[in-house]
């Protein structure tokens, strides 16, 4: 589905800057286009870097841009720590696994050029997982993977 997607991006990418080039298509169309494919984008960094995370004794209250949501303690499987970077850049992000399945990024915590320090993003997985053990009655740590 992934490959499918890839290549009709791709596709479809080639034929709009045949059409801008061949001046079939203006400016104020291309700018429209720019801006719907970073949108994207920008909406997705702004959520991880400005959303919001509080934990409470039921669960955690994610609060981004478009949504809010609480995930009970009880489905959560593990807390997970990823290094992410790439161009130069490096850093972790923070993730909860829950019991069907899916991992969720956790909004405001994460360790970057422009979030926070590594020291700051290990203080908030050892409160994430005080609070997560604390609910459970078990000890839970937290996943690293490299």
């Amino acid at each position: 589905m992934a490959v499918m997607s890839l290549a009709l991006g791709t596709a479809g990418g080639l034929s709009f800057v045949s059409a801008v080039r061949d001046g079939r298509i203006g400016g104020w169309v291309w700018a429209g286009v720019c801006f719907g494919i970073l949108l994207p984008w920008v909406v997705y960094g702004v959520n991880r870097m400005l959303g919001t995370t509080v934990l409470s004794s039921a669960g955690m209250r994610f609060s981004t841009f478009g949504s809010r949501r609480l995930i009970p303690w009880d489905q959560i499987t593990k807390i997970e720590v990823r290094p992410q970077g790439g161009r130069g850049k490096s850093g972790q992000e923070v993730r909860a696994h829950r019991s069907s399945g899916r991992p969720l990024v956790i909004p405001g915590v994460m360790h970057s050029l422009s979030a926070d320090s590594t020291a700051e993003v290990e203080e908030k997985v050892r409160a994430i997982c005080s609070h997560w053990e604390e609910a459970t009655g078990q000890p839970q740590g937290p996943v690293y993977t490299r």
